[in-house]
């Protein structure tokens, strides 16, 4: 997988000696990094497609602290204060690639029509099963649903590291797409109610809660 890494400062010092930290780091780990850099914001805009849907991640960086609110309104993933510390900026490289490595996974599913679909395990709202006696399966996405054979054990299983967990013994659900949690109910970002059970309950919200603090302290 390739790192595509946009560096914009209007200081070229800087963004020269912060590129060598990157590509430092790529042969240190053995990634794929490409770097470009621009000297202000309008440069990269007129860089950025905005009809490429790839998700990015904002890092905002600067000598002044106090100015960390002001770029919450774009939603960074972290703030890093100058001078940038290799280590540091090692760390944050790291949670960000595995981050990538975890949501752009991909499955193939074969569905009731013999159709091949591959999708992005991230799209995955939750998996039902509909039928036990006959492993009937129903993949949920946002908006649409991909209905095949199988078992959740299995799924449970294969998507143990990609935030799936099991809200009830017919349903797997992705903990990422959770809005939020009324009593035994669990509303997702596409607002779907889904039903979890007593028994998962407990094990459940620990996991929506840690997802919660994982946000925050970024």
């Amino acid at each position: 997988m390739r790192l595509n890494i946009a560096i914009c400062d209007d200081d070229k010092s800087f963004m020269e000696n912060l590129e060598k930290m990157l590509i430092s780091y790529s042969l240190q780990f053995d990634i794929d990094i490409h770097v470009d850099k621009y000297q202000n914001g309008s440069a990269l805009l007129s860089a950025y497609d905005s009809s490429q849907s790839s998700p990015y991640q904002v890092l905002s960086l600067s000598n002044y602290p106090e100015y960390m609110l002001d770029s919450f309104s774009v939603h960074p993933y972290h703030f890093l204060q100058k001078p940038i510390n290799y280590t540091t900026l090692n760390t944050l490289l790291d949670d960000i690639y595995n981050y990538y490595k975890k949501t752009h996974s991909l499955v193939t599913i074969i569905s009731d029509y013999d159709t091949e679909h591959t999708i992005y395990i991230k799209n995955i709202y939750y998996i039902e099963c509909s039928d036990s006696s006959s492993k009937a399966l129903i993949f949920h996405m946002k908006d649409n649903q991909i209905r095949t054979t199988g078992t959740l054990n299995y799924w449970n299983t294969t998507l143990a590291d990609n935030s799936f967990i099991l809200c009830s013994r017919n349903t797997l659900i992705n903990i990422q797409h959770i809005h939020f949690i009324k009593d035994n109910q669990i509303i997702l970002e596409n607002d779907e109610v889904v039903t979890m059970s007593k028994r998962n309950r407990k094990k459940l919200l620990d996991c929506f809660l840690n997802k919660i603090v994982a946000i925050h302290n970024h």
